[in-house]
């Protein structure tokens, strides 16, 4: 194959009516692999994650089923919604910051010409924006979800705004899955969220960043 230059492997349409992923198409690596250009190793990752991930599985299913896609047609709406909300409240955020620092600015134009500072900072006043109460979209979620178990979507909201983190539409089948977090006695999670819920005092010494860390970590509880 490589001495011909061969691209077999590449389409979708190379593999028949054989359904596979389209990890396996757009990586290449059927045909790499037959041409010496990747690892064993990796080949045995990527047709694994084919045969035994359930994530992998579902979305053949719905590829080769011609279903709409199932996360978009159920919660689609749901996940807009929360964008909205996340980049309405971040960008009025945003703008009170740069409105504050032009005022920063133009104070101290004023001190410069001559104005007396109690004046330029009487005229230059900094706004203060106060988080919103989402307490009432909490109490929304609560019914759909479960009483106690929706604290973490604005323990999120609040984190995005505290550290002018953008809102990412991924999150929200994570923050879908965290809802189990409440019960567990570990969870398993990505450093990013890891990160987010540091602070949250119901995951507290819950969340698990690292797959390696879990042997570990299950010892720790099973110990107490």
């Amino acid at each position: 194959m490589k001495r011909a230059g061969s691209n077999w492997g590449c389409n979708r349409s190379d593999y028949g009516d054989l359904p596979v992923s389209n990890k396996i198409v757009e990586s290449k690596i059927l045909p790499r692999f037959l041409k010496g250009e990747c690892s064993d190793k990796q080949f045995e990752i990527v047709m694994n994650a084919w045969l035994y991930d359930p994530a992998e599985f579902s979305r053949l299913y719905y590829d080769y089923g011609k279903f709409p896609n199932f996360i978009s047609n159920n919660f689609g709406s749901s996940i807009d919604n929360f964008e909205e909300m996340a980049n309405l409240i971040q960008k009025a955020v945003e703008e009170t910051i740069d409105y504050n620092r032009k005022n920063l600015e133009l104070r101290s134009q004023l001190v410069s010409a001559g104005v007396r500072k109690s004046d330029a900072r009487n005229a230059t006043r900094q706004l203060s924006l106060e988080l919103p109460d989402l307490t009432s979209q909490a109490e929304e979620l609560e019914n759909l979800i479960g009483r106690g178990r929706a604290r973490h979507f604005l323990h999120y909201m609040e984190y995005l705004l505290k550290n002018s983190k953008a809102f990412k539409r991924s999150d929200i089948m994570d923050l879908a899955q965290m809802c189990y977090a409440y019960d567990c006695d570990l969870f398993r999670c990505d450093k990013a969220m890891e990160n987010t819920f540091r602070d949250f005092v119901p995951f507290r010494d819950k969340l698990v960043a690292r797959f390696n860390e879990l042997p570990s970590r299950i010892e720790e509880v099973l110990d107490k």
